[in-house]
């Protein structure tokens, strides 16, 4: 990695799936990059250690929740919102998968899985995108796959979910234009 820029200074943003992988990764660049951040995820002892690594208390907030869960949400972009003014960028990023055959591929696999890859990305961009609607605009990242264009065997729920997502940004990218999101 580079020399710090500054380049995300007073910006404000939230990630979904904060506290491992990607997310993770994308809190440490925008802390380090000067941005404020609210993250939200399931284990909260693991997103504690996140939080507490990212090493700028006054520029993290941890909240433990589940991406599907309206609620949950909700309290993830009200408390960026109270605690730091403003909502400039939003990711979501919060993702499972199943490794299964498709005919073994159970209800309850599928439901889990589009319950927090499609579900919570749309909860979550709704949710975002009121917020910056009343910042004045702002920008949603969606994180995807390349099993949104190109299936993996065994992984039919996963490949599914991620290529909705591919619908689901092209259609909030046409409906949010003239908010500035």
């Amino acid at each position: 990695m580079g020399e710090a820029t500054g380049r995300l200074a007073g910006r404000v943003a939230t990630i979904t799936g904060g506290s491992t992988g990607i997310g993770r990764g994308i809190a440490e660049l925008f802390v380090r990059e000067g941005a404020s951040v609210a993250l939200l995820a399931r284990d909260g002892g693991r997103l504690a250690a996140t939080a507490d690594a990212l090493g700028a208390p006054d520029r993290v907030l941890a909240i433990a929740g589940d991406v599907g869960e309206a609620g949950d949400v909700e309290r993830l972009i009200d408390g960026a919102e109270t605690r730091f003014g403003r909502l400039d960028v939003h990711v979501s990023n919060a993702g499972i998968h199943r490794v299964v055959p498709f005919r073994d591929t159970t209800d309850e696999t599928w439901d889990e899985v589009f319950r927090t890859n499609v579900r919570g990305a749309f909860l979550s961009c709704r949710a975002a995108a009121a917020a910056m609607e009343r910042s004045g605009g702002g920008s949603i990242v969606v994180v995807g796959s390349t099993n949104s264009f190109v299936a993996e065997p065994h992984m039919a729920a996963y490949n599914a979910s991620k290529a909705a997502l591919v619908l689901l940004v092209q259609s909030m990218a046409i409906d949010l234009a003239a908010a500035g999101i």
